[in-house]
């Protein structure tokens, strides 16, 4: 803030009525008796500013290096002016809900008398009110959108019953296709060809001390690979045949 600035707004505060100037170099504690309690401060390290209904000052290691103060005339001259812009901006809402609510209800009039509209679907009809009442906050249409939203809510849970339904029989149509399946392959190969006999073929006894090494369940005393083979007896499952 340049010099002849300041020296304006001393002026206005002591015209204003105010026993103390602001300048800087001033401290803290004679700012906050000029001025009273800040009504909100920031503080970063040494540097401070303190806020005020009329304006701000800047303090660094305690002491006033810049401020920006208005006079207690020039205050009010703001609220006054902060208060009659309030009013001609309600006054200009009041008067555009007005027109709206008029506009809204003419709508609703035409919206009701249609016939097209009262055989669209749950749905439609709902998200028709949902709109209508963003667009027409005060016309009531609360009477008209709660049928249309049950409906809608009972068409969804009906809805989802037929798709459960239809999913169970599926899955027992499928259960049922499986075990038509199963019964064809039966018929198609017997069950001797899908189960066969698990058949056990012992291996042939060496004598002890021949070339291979026996196993520990080779008995003591039986015949030899040679023996056996020119043996007239043939050997299935470990009975003992007579050769053909």
């Amino acid at each position: 803030m340049n010099a002849y600035l300041k020296t304006g707004l001393l002026a206005a505060l002591l015209a204003g009525g105010t026993a103390v100037a602001l300048e800087p170099g001033a401290t803290r504690t004679s700012v906050i008796a000029e001025l009273g309690s800040p009504t909100g401060l920031i503080r970063a390290g040494q540097e401070e500013t303190l806020y005020y209904e009329r304006g701000h000052v800047q303090l660094k290691n305690g002491k006033v290096v810049d401020f920006e103060i208005i006079s207690p005339e020039q205050l009010r001259e703001r609220q006054a002016a902060a208060e009659k812009a309030r009013v001609a901006l309600a006054a200009r809402t009041a008067e555009y809900r007005a027109r709206l609510k008029i506009e809204g209800e003419a709508a609703l009039k035409t919206l009701l008398a249609d016939t097209n509209f009262t055989q669209l679907s749950a749905a439609v009809q709902a998200a028709s009110w949902r709109e209508f009442m963003k667009k027409y906050p005060d016309v009531p249409v609360t009477a008209y959108y709660l049928p249309a939203l049950k409906r809608f809510e009972e068409e969804q849970a009906r809805a989802a019953q037929e798709q459960r339904l239809a999913a169970l029989e599926q899955r027992v149509q499928d259960a049922e296709q499986r075990v038509l399946m199963g019964d064809i392959r039966k018929m198609q190969y017997p069950d001797y060809y899908l189960n066969p006999p698990l058949i056990y073929y012992p291996p042939a006894y060496r004598l002890p001390g021949s070339p291979q090494n026996n196993p520990p369940h080779d008995p003591p005393h039986g015949p030899t690979r040679d023996a056996a083979a020119s043996s007239p007896l043939r050997v299935y499952q470990g009975v003992h045949l007579p050769a053909r």
